[in-house]
Formats: C-alpha cells, sequence, structure tokens
C-alpha cells in the first residue's frame, strides 16, 4: 500500500547490494543524509535524526555490508531512510520516522528476491547514486541509481507493471 515509500526503500537497499557485490564502488552521500544536513536550521530534531542515521551506518548497514547478512532491522532502516529521503526531495519530514508495516518488509523481501547478481557485478566500474554535477540543476536535480560499466540504470518500481512516459523522460 505504501508504494512511493517501498520503492525509495528500495533503491536502498539495491544501492546497498550492489556495494556488497562490488566493493570497490564509488559512492556518495545517501540523500537521506544529504536531507537532514540541509535542513538542520530547520529540524527541531536534527541531532537525533543524525543519531538515526549514524545509528544505521554503524549498525543494520555495516552488518549488511560485511556479512550479507538481510536482516528484519536492515529492511526496517531503509524504510526510515526513504522517509528521510523526503526531506531533500520534498523539503518535508515523514511523521512516525520509525514506524513500518510488515507488509512494508515483505514487500522489500520480495524486491530484492528477483535481483539477479550478475547484472550488477561489474567488471571494471561502479559507482552509486551518481548526480550530474551543474548539468543536474539544469533538469531540477537529476541523478541516477548507479553506472556499471559504463551503462546508466536508474532503478523504477511501481504496481503497475508499465513503463510510463515520466519514467522515460526522467
Amino acid at each position: 500500500k505504501h508504494y512511493s515509500l517501498i520503492g525509495t526503500a528500495f533503491d536502498y537497499l539495491l544501492r546497498f547490494h550492489i556495494e556488497k557485490l562490488n566493493p570497490d564502488a564509488s559512492k556518495s552521500s545517501w540523500i537521506a543524509e544529504l536531507g537532514v544536513d540541509m535542513a538542520q536550521k530547520q529540524l527541531d530534531d536534527y541531532k537525533k535524526l543524525k543519531a538515526v542515521i549514524d545509528g544505521i551506518k554503524r549498525g543494520p548497514y555495516f552488518d549488511y555490508i560485511h556479512t550479507g547478512n538481510l536482516s528484519e532491522s536492515l529492511f526496517a532502516s531503509t524504510i526510515v531512510l526513504a522517509k528521510l529521503d523526503m526531506i531533500y526531495r520534498i523539503g518535508r519530514l515523514e511523521p512516525d520516522i520509525m514506524d513500518y508495516q510488515n507488509e512494508d518488509i515483505l514487500d522489500l523481501k520480495n524486491l530484492i528476491s528477483i535481483v539477479d547478481d550478475s547484472l550488477f557485478k561489474s567488471k571494471f566500474f561502479c559507482t552509486l547514486n551518481p548526480d550530474f554535477g551543474n548539468a543536474s540543476l539544469l533538469v531540477g536535480g537529476a541523478d541516477a541509481d548507479m553506472i556499471i560499466d559504463g551503462t546508466l540504470i536508474d532503478i523504477k518500481t511501481t504496481k503497475n507493471l508499465k513503463f510510463e512516459r515520466g519514467h522515460y523522460n526522467q
């Protein structure tokens, strides 16, 4: 039922997975982290939110990168990051950032279970969440999910199995 939220959470989960597959991948800051930092003067709970991100980095994310353990905590953390991501994307902090539903975790488990690792293992180059500098600003702040061996990849999750014109335009 939370299609947009789970799509963003899956972006984080897939990014972590691809980082695990490609340990030498270059990576940038998480959008959730940029959003919290960007809005620190407007956020009453800035220190608390920063601590949440740091806890995810030191906990479920670190554990996954080093062990490959797809824990409940990792899935929940991607949902938290997706909610924090909204600060950057639309300038709003979602209420109840630590809450999630079991169906949301199941959706994430189902999505990650169908990932074909062979499609995301680089031969020579992988960068995660690249932006395109000033060129990004020309089109409203575009970024991508990854570039692997010269192929630009942007993952879309949708409840309807069809390719929309808006996806293509992005």
